[in-house]
């Protein structure tokens, strides 16, 4: 019961409340911190979606605009119909549902502010890696499109690799009974358009303020996929326990670790970033068969291998889709992963480049 009253006097600063900085909020206070948000934006605007069966227990139901069973078209027209639940949130019923603390909606300096000036004992940064990104470091871009859905274009196209260049690959998701989202990606590039509607930086560069980062700005970002929402669901039960033991305990060395600063976390995005520097360097259509093998993979390799935290997931799944290559292919693929290994993918202790 001590432990309970003292994590309820626990004051939490929460910057950003994208889908990183919500879910760990709402956690916290779920287990009796007082939590305060700041973020000008009500909620996400963009379209979020997730597979159902990364989620945390507690976000297995978030409200959803659509769940379907999701398709892949390879190149040569061949359809792979995953069975797993995809979920498209409904971001302003899911926000609301967890918003279970106050919010400010205004702008924070979070580069200079301190926890005393929040009211806080600490302060979780979870404004995303837009300002880490660095020009010529690898991101994740799509151009979105909402288009009038016919009545077979209701499928969810995870992707679409029929009739695009090598890199490239088209997303359709049914938002409602007459809309669908059509976006034109690109799963990773050092030379983003201009302007881009999906931007992900996959490689940021490391976080030097004082605070706590969470979701994106502390590497939860896979380097080869993209993928952090999940991540950031998942992890942050774990994050809140491990600030509330530093807040009782200190930082000392029996401290617990924050989730991305295990080994097993730094490793596989270690293995990730060199499969990403892989992907960069072989042309357009080993390239796009690397991404298209990843669905020849038995669904729970192929669950751990798309999000971060499973490294003997990630070394399997690499290995398996070497195996599927033809011969030729495996010689380019085992060069190229060799010299990504060789020519200085250096990762600090935290997993920053």
């Amino acid at each position: 019961m001590a432990f309970l009253v003292t994590i309820e006097l626990m004051k939490l600063a929460v910057i950003g409340q994208g889908p990183a900085g919500l879910a760990l909020a709402h956690r916290a206070a779920a287990r009796g911190m007082h939590v305060e948000a700041w973020d000008p934006q009500p909620y996400a605007p963009h379209v979020l979606s997730v597979y159902t069966d990364e989620l945390p227990a507690w976000a297995k139901n978030l409200p959803a605009r659509s769940t379907t069973t999701p398709v892949v078209y390879t190149h040569d027209g061949r359809k792979i119909r995953i069975d797993r639940e995809y979920r498209v949130l409904d971001n302003e019923r899911t926000w609301q549902k967890l918003t279970t603390f106050p919010v400010h909606r205004e702008l924070v300096d979070a580069d200079t502010v301190t926890p005393a000036e929040l009211g806080a004992d600490v302060i979780v940064d979870a404004r995303g890696t837009r300002d880490l990104y660095t020009p010529g470091s690898p991101v994740q871009v799509a151009t979105d499109e909402i288009v009038a859905a016919s009545q077979q274009e209701h499928e969810t196209v995870f992707m679409d690799f029929r009739d695009m260049p090598g890199d490239r690959f088209s997303y359709r998701i049914p938002l409602d009974s007459t809309r669908l989202l059509r976006q034109d990606t690109v799963l990773a590039t050092r030379t983003p358009p201009e302007e881009a509607d999906v931007f992900i930086p996959l490689l940021a560069s490391r976080y030097a303020g004082s605070h706590i980062p969470y979701g994106a700005r502390a590497c939860f970002v896979n380097p080869f996929t993209g993928y952090s929402i999940a991540t950031s669901f998942c992890l942050a039960d774990e994050t809140v326990d491990a600030i509330s033991a530093r807040l009782l305990h200190g930082t000392g060395g029996s401290s617990p670790r924050l989730p991305w600063e295990k080994p097993s976390f730094r490793t596989d995005r270690y293995l990730s970033a060199l499969c990403l520097r892989t992907l960069l360097s072989v042309p357009p259509p080993l390239y796009r068969t690397m991404i298209e093998s990843v669905f020849s993979l038995r669904p729970e390799l192929a669950r751990k291998f798309l999000i971060l935290g499973y490294p003997g997931a990630t070394l399997e799944g690499m290995a398996r889709i070497w195996a599927t290559l033809a011969g030729s292919d495996k010689v380019q693929l085992a060069r190229a992963f060799a010299s990504a290994a060789a020519n200085g993918l250096h990762l600090d202790r935290k997993g920053y480049p």
